[in-house]
């Protein structure tokens, strides 16, 4: 929290006027219900099953962790909706130019997640500055496909009100050319 100190003085310039504090909260990671002392970060693969994630939050509360396409992301704005695909990001809960909906992450909602049951976290609760690792399994990643694996954590009371952070995830392929295929025989 900030202070803003306004000191009012006449034109006989006397410097006997009145000074006014002002409190000011500035939104953002202040307003958090909670945060990240370390962000998430991959640990573990890609590969088409999944990947692993570690990340340390910064206060005792509940966690939710899901995997997405990136061209099935919400575009988050500083100034609200100018149509039904943007997000309104004014206190700071999203850490990215595309999202998914806090909201959506919590339910599990398939699209915009992608996967099984294993490739979705729900509401774990975890004390705080603990380091956590994930994993997330059965997600039937597409090799070459550029994906976002998002964790948000949030209070003890389940608020929307936390930090959404992702780390993006590519599956790799398992083998590839190291010339392309060839014809050595034509037709018979």
């Amino acid at each position: 929290a900030y202070t803003m100190v306004v000191y009012f003085e006449d034109l006989n310039e006397m410097y006997d006027g009145s000074v006014l504090f002002i409190p000011i909260t500035v939104a953002g990671i202040y307003e958090l219900s909670n945060n990240f002392l370390w962000r998430p970060w991959i640990t573990g693969g890609p590969t088409i099953n999944g990947a692993d994630v570690t990340f340390q939050q910064r206060k005792a509360g509940y966690v939710y962790g899901g995997m997405a396409l990136e061209r099935d992301l919400t575009v988050v704005s500083e100034e609200g909706p100018t149509n039904n695909y943007t997000l309104i990001n004014t206190n700071g809960n999203y850490n990215e130019y595309a999202s998914v909906l806090i909201e959506d992450l919590m339910a599990g909602l398939r699209p915009p997640l992608t996967g099984g049951r294993g490739c979705w976290k729900n509401a774990t609760f975890l004390p705080k500055d603990t380091f956590t690792s994930w994993s997330f399994v059965e997600c039937g990643l597409v090799v070459g496909f550029p994906y976002r694996l998002f964790v948000f954590a949030t209070d003890e009371f389940y608020s929307e009100n936390g930090r959404m952070v992702s780390v993006p995830v590519v599956a790799p392929y398992s083998n590839k050319f190291t010339a392309g295929p060839t014809i050595l025989y034509g037709p018979h």
